[in-house]
């Protein structure tokens, strides 16, 4: 009895340190192993380069959104024709992923991507909601504000329509999901969105709104599955709503275990 005893002890014990033992290796992979080779493990190496590369090419157009919305159109000139507060650009661009350890170069390189595009769109959706506080505008600030917004708008309707094609192939080759266009309009309209407006200003604040969101929902897919690790908290600081789903950076073992799953820690996780 003993002895049967003292076999199936040791032989659970051997199983639990061999238990073990795998689970220190494949910890061990997980955290050596980046974050694309993760990726390319389960989509392919191919379809993971070239749905990077594609998300690089869209780099210009967040720069002209960031020169010529956020900081020509909003800081310099609603910001002082109509009163808006000021918003601080590092409270939304934060850039504080790059000496996470265990991040390999072209994860932090992805981060940092992340990092712009996130916070900028953030700071765009946040600019958009301060114009809608202003109740009344005079004529002459109204003719100034339009002056401004004509070739603005056109500049950025070009640009949104040179990252359509990159963004639609990006989407289709990680498996994320598309942004309805129609559907975040209606919301707005019925939500009354910047009703108070003229019929055409109106127009424009929408056109923007609907971009914003549209672009923060494909960005949201983008950094769940690239780099979905929190930033370090700090006052004043805000943050996109999913960055709740992210891992603390001394948890980077599990986000990688995460996507090595289910390619993503959003609640909308790619098809594939």
């Amino acid at each position: 009895m003993t002895g049967s005893f003292s076999y199936y002890f040791l032989k659970a014990y051997g199983a639990a340190i061999l238990f073990c033992i795998d689970n220190f290796y494949m910890t061990e992979e997980i955290i050596t192993t980046s974050i694309f080779r993760i990726h390319s493990k389960r989509i392919g190496f191919f379809r993971t380069l070239l749905g990077a590369l594609l998300m690089y090419t869209t780099i210009p157009f967040f720069v002209f959104v960031h020169l010529s919305i956020t900081l020509l159109f909003y800081k310099v000139i609603l910001h002082p024709l109509l009163g808006l507060p000021s918003l601080d650009t590092k409270n939304y661009i934060i850039f504080d992923r790059f000496a996470i350890r265990d991040l390999h170069l072209i994860d932090r390189l992805n981060c940092q991507f992340c990092e712009y595009a996130n916070g900028l769109t953030v700071l765009m959706n946040a600019e958009l909601d301060q114009v809608l506080q202003v109740k009344k505008v005079s004529l002459i600030k109204s003719i100034l504000i339009v002056v401004y917004l004509i070739p603005q708008t056109l500049f950025f309707f070009i640009g949104l329509l040179l990252t359509t094609i990159p963004t639609a192939i990006l989407i289709k080759l990680l498996g994320l999901h598309r942004a309805s266009y129609m559907r975040i309009h209606k919301r707005l309209v019925n939500k009354s969105y910047a009703n108070h407006f003229s019929p055409f200003f109106t127009s424009i604040v929408r056109f923007y709104k609907v971009s914003a969101e549209t672009i923060a929902y494909n960005l949201e897919q983008i950094e769940s599955s690239w780099c979905p690790i929190k930033h370090l908290e700090r006052s004043n600081r805000v943050h996109p709503a999913h960055h709740d789903n992210f891992y603390a950076r001394d948890e980077l073992v599990f986000a990688k275990r995460k996507l090595a799953e289910v390619g993503s820690v959003s609640n909308n996780p790619p098809k594939f």
